[in-house]
Formats: C-alpha cells, sequence, structure tokens
C-alpha cells in the first residue's frame, strides 16, 4: 500500500471477515484490535496479506500491547516463531491473560 490510509481501510476489509460484534460505542474497533483478530483467527492468504501491509514490528507491536483474551496460546506462538527475532525482541512465551 502507498500510506497508511489505504492500509488501514485494506486492514478493515479484511477484518470484517473475523469481527462480527459491534465496537463498544458503536464506533469502529481499534486497529490494533482488528489486526490481533486477524493474526488469531485469519486464513494463510489474509495473513500474508496483512503482513504485507504494516511488516513485522506493526505485527510485533500489537503483540506487544495486546489485551488479555485477544490471542489463543498456539496463535501466538506461532507469530512468536513466524516473526524475525529483532521484531520478536521479549514478548512473553504466552499471550496475556486475565489473572
Amino acid at each position: 500500500m502507498t500510506n497508511s490510509c489505504e492500509a488501514e481501510i485494506a486492514i478493515r476489509e479484511i477484518g470484517k471477515r473475523y469481527i462480527f460484534w459491534t465496537a463498544l460505542g458503536g464506533g469502529e474497533h481499534p486497529i490494533e484490535r482488528v489486526i490481533a483478530q486477524i493474526m488469531n483467527f485469519g486464513v494463510p492468504e489474509d495473513l500474508a496479506r496483512l503482513e504485507a501491509l504494516v511488516g513485522p514490528d506493526a505485527l510485533s507491536l500489537v503483540m506487544r500491547y495486546a489485551e488479555p483474551g485477544w490471542f489463543r496460546v498456539e496463535r501466538w506462538r506461532a507469530w512468536r516463531a513466524r516473526l524475525p527475532e529483532d521484531a520478536v525482541g521479549d514478548l512473553p512465551e504466552d499471550p496475556p491473560s486475565a489473572a
């Protein structure tokens, strides 16, 4: 994509397949939540498209600030293995969970 606005539009279009509930307050879901949902449930084609749109650093940033429940353990671990080492950094082995 040529700019972040176009990327966000494309991400939200992909996200429509994975987010089926209304955001609180009736607005749009935060883009980070849409990205996390695609990362957690996306099919390979959508995951490749997402990676091409935002890159590994943005994906690891979404993981870094993910809230409990955004990622299943197996998907979290798969992304830790998939992303370059410098993007993963000190991400924990497992996703955040409600304690």
